[in-house]
């Protein structure tokens, strides 16, 4: 009854818009009604003329500076308007099998509705795991063949190493996307960690299978970001949006032509990639689309600076694992070693030492900075994530011998899991496995009623984010393509034995 009842208000719905707006398509409606850009209403100049949003006052319908607002805030100092950026994009001169899809949406849009758009009305399919990639790899990329790479143990890696690494990594990201049928969430920007990943994502692309890579990254931020804006509100089918050589100046950014589907969150500025608010809504999206399909996370931490170092603390704030890529460089190294000190100290995060070894190599890695408020938030941040041990697994090329990428991967999100459960897709078929760590079967009557005495003391964890709570195990149902497998919890530091059952 109440689905007959869905469908009927569905169908008045349709009917409404197809007479209110003759015009638009069920999608367009759909879009128009749900989500909303920014832009800018009150214009309060600095001295040299420019607006707190970042425009010129000839940027303005009211070009007059206002007199009773001192200082410009999002929330006060800009107006909603029905969103005129979303379709697919066609990438000139670019050999593409592929329109992404895009939309610009109000950053504090429901992260709900982002979550419907992504599931049905761009009709993605269904992840096991959600791997998101923070970070830079700025170091890796270099176009000047003389120019080496200096790692933190100070060897000296020729440019034919360099490419080599790159390819390591692009491999074993690719892998373990392909193997836990992941989608992965970037910046969607034509360069660093984000253009060598949708590269490599290309290169997997079939006619049956492609790799959901998704862009995330604020609207002020695109170069030739008015290329996307349909004239009439229509949308753009396709946005024609050309990738040349000025796209990649200092300051805004072009986009991947590699990607499959964008996502803009917009603060209502310009030049400003508010990454403090893009980090936010990153992992409220996350949390979304693991309780509204019971998916996985993982981050992918490589390189970055002191920025990736905050919003990896967030992350594990909100109990989502790390996967340290070691000898990308800066941030990721840094994160390697005080790793190291915190174990050789007993993993006693006061040692008066341990903090002054650690405060010593972050100033090495990052020597001067002018933002000291970014700096201490960064220095605290490195604390807070080596002192969640069980949420950071650090791959190190030269001392993982033996274990690849892919492998890291699970292992890292094995080891986040205490009581939560893990879905693992079935290489055989499409349905789900459900599996917990492995461990013996001898202990399966002692973890279940260890896990009633712990939960009262996993409260104050756990009313953070409810949504990592364990979830409840599904009953096998009787049809012959679902097949299930439980495996028990094991803290084990062997990769390979623990994912046997995995792979």
């Amino acid at each position: 009854m109440k689905r007959t009842q869905r469908k009927s208000c569905e169908l008045v719905l349709e009917w409404i818009a197809a007479v209110s707006y003759p015009h638009e398509t069920k999608e367009d409606y759909y879009i128009t009604r749900v989500y909303k850009a920014l832009e800018c209403s009150t214009y309060i100049p600095d001295q040299n003329g420019i607006c707190g949003c970042g425009r010129d006052r000839f940027k303005h319908k009211n070009p007059e500076p206002a007199q009773d607002i001192l200082e410009w805030d999002v929330k006060t100092c800009t107006e909603r308007i029905d969103t005129n950026a979303y379709g697919s994009i066609d990438f000139l001169r670019i050999e593409a099998d592929l329109l992404p899809k895009y939309l610009r949406f109000s950053y504090d849009t429901p992260v709900k509705e982002v979550s419907v758009l992504l599931r049905e009305k761009w009709s993605l399919p269904k992840p096991y795991l959600i791997m998101s990639i923070i970070g830079g790899l700025a170091d890796l990329i270099r176009e000047d063949d003389d120019k080496i790479l200096t790692t933190e143990s100070g060897a000296r890696l020729e440019r034919i190493d360099q490419m080599k690494y790159i390819s390591t990594i692009q491999e074993g990201l690719v892998d373990a996307a392909v193997s836990t049928q992941a989608w992965i969430f970037t910046s969607g920007l034509d360069n660093g960690v984000s253009k060598l990943v949708g590269e490599a994502c290309k290169k997997k692309r079939t006619f049956k299978q492609t790799i959901p890579t998704i862009g995330i990254a604020s609207w002020g931020c695109i170069r030739n970001a008015d290329k996307l804006i349909s004239v009439d509100g229509k949308g753009c089918f396709p946005a024609r949006y050309e990738v040349t050589p000025t796209t990649r100046l200092r300051g805004l950014k072009g986009l991947d032509t590699n990607h499959t589907a964008f996502l803009f969150p917009d603060c209502g500025t310009y030049r400003n990639y508010h990454m403090s608010k893009i980090s936010s809504f990153k992992i409220d999206l996350e949390k979304q689309l693991r309780r509204d399909i019971d998916s996985n996370l993982i981050t992918i931490f490589i390189e970055g600076g002191l920025s990736s170092l905050v919003e990896a603390a967030s992350r594990i704030r909100n109990k989502i694992a790390i996967v340290v890529m070691r000898g990308t460089g800066r941030a990721a190294d840094l994160i390697g070693y005080a790793r190291d000190m915190y174990k050789f100290y007993h993993e006693d995060i006061n040692n008066k030492e341990l903090r002054d070894t650690v405060l010593e190599e972050f100033y090495k890695t990052f020597p001067s900075t002018e933002d000291k408020t970014l700096s201490q938030k960064a220095l605290e941040a490195v604390f807070k994530i080596i002192s969640n041990d069980y949420l950071v697994t650090v791959w190190d090329r030269d001392k993982s011998e033996g274990i690849e990428i892919d492998k890291a991967v699970l292992m890292g999100l094995i080891n986040s899991l205490s009581d939560a459960e893990c879905v693992i897709p079935n290489s055989n078929d499409t349905s789900y496995r459900t599996t917990t760590s492995p461990q013996t079967s001898s202990s399966s009557s002692s973890s279940s009623s260890s896990s009633s005495s712990s939960s009262s003391s996993s409260d104050d964890s756990s009313s953070d984010d409810s949504s990592v709570r364990a979830r409840p195990k599904r009953k096998p149902s009787s049809g012959k393509n679902q097949q299930y497998k439980t495996y028990k919890k094991e803290k084990s530091t062997d990769c390979d034995s623990a994912l046997i059952p995995l792979l």
